[in-house]
């Protein structure tokens, strides 16, 4: 049985998965993220789901990092075959340096754009609604 603190009218069935319970909880949600839980939290029904959607952090690195080289090589590698409209005027080694700075500007586009847009919408949004972080 999991323990909760500060919540004397508990809005959750700790006997339940979370994932469609914390949609009610409305304008509590802040307040209830916010305070701990002592004990597993189970968030799917489903067996198979809930063993995916729990996984040490070294695991995201472990899989996305093959995933992404490979498709850098792939990407290099049809680009040195058949150049497309704005590469063509570059010489072999312009591919490689251009291809090399298309993807520190992606890399770095999508982290601000990732970063900006989840602490926008976790801490402004609540913030504007009177509930500060």
């Amino acid at each position: 049985m999991l323990r909760n603190f500060y919540f004397q009218d508990d809005p959750i069935n700790w006997d339940e998965p979370l994932l469609f319970q914390v949609p009610k909880l409305g304008d509590r949600y802040f307040e209830w993220v916010h305070r701990p839980v002592d004990g597993h939290l189970r968030l799917m029904k489903s067996e198979v789901c809930e063993f995916f959607s729990q996984c040490p952090w070294y695991m995201v690195p472990i899989v996305w990092i093959p995933v992404v080289l490979l498709m850098l090589f792939t990407s290099y590698t049809n680009l040195r075959e058949e150049p497309c409209s704005f590469a063509v005027t570059f010489s072999e080694g312009s591919v490689s340096q251009l291809g090399r700075i298309y993807f520190f500007i992606n890399m770095g586009c999508w982290g601000i754009l990732n970063i900006y847009t989840v602490h926008y919408f976790s801490f402004s949004v609540m913030s504007v609604q009177g509930k500060k972080p």
